[in-house]
């Protein structure tokens, strides 16, 4: 769950990546705001989305790998990034009342079809729909990662892409054990 502290963290990350010019690679799978936290998260939740913006608008290259439910503020955050990767039943419920109003009566079945990864995968030009496994995902990531422009990043960013090719490549467990991704 997305907390003031956590919140603070991103901001600070997504800042240390727009500082260095280095991509941002969000990995997302959160129950959304921790509500218990009030007001408080709500501001917290807009500094950070303040950040990412600003960071998508000074060019900053970002993808958001989404896990299996993604709710909340966190949906919101993932929908700054140019990219956003997920799969058939991830749940992504930044939707409210309207969602539940179109989909026919509410039944949880219906609401889960209009606020899964299928349905999302059909708004928006950064949707990418992917199987739900790590090899899927690491796939994903090191495409984005070879479709980056050489150019305006820095040298040691080069060095860098190329060691989490190899990495992704050899050692997907790892990820699969970070990401919480099965």
């Amino acid at each position: 769950m997305l907390g003031v502290a956590e919140c603070a963290d991103l901001r600070r990350i997504v800042r240390m990546a727009r500082s260095t010019k280095r991509p941002l690679v969000l990995l997302i799978d959160s129950a959304g705001a921790r509500l218990d936290e009030g007001l408080r998260i709500q501001g917290a939740l807009r500094g950070v989305m303040t950040e990412l913006l600003d960071a998508d608008s000074a060019g900053l290259p970002m993808i958001a790998l989404l896990g299996r439910n993604v709710f909340g503020g966190a949906s919101m955050l993932a929908f700054a990034a140019q990219q956003r990767c997920y799969a058939q039943d991830t749940v992504l419920a930044m939707s409210g009342p309207r969602v539940l109003e179109n989909a026919g009566g509410g039944s949880l079945d219906s609401v889960r079809a209009m606020i899964s990864g299928t349905s999302r995968c059909q708004h928006g030009g950064g949707e990418r729909l992917l199987e739900d496994s790590l090899v899927a995902y690491s796939a994903a990531l090191r495409d984005w990662i070879c479709g980056l422009p050489e150019g305006p990043l820095p040298d040691a960013l080069g060095d860098e892409r190329r060691t989490l090719r190899e990495r992704l490549g050899t050692n997907a467990t790892k990820l699969a054990a970070r990401v919480n991704i099965d």
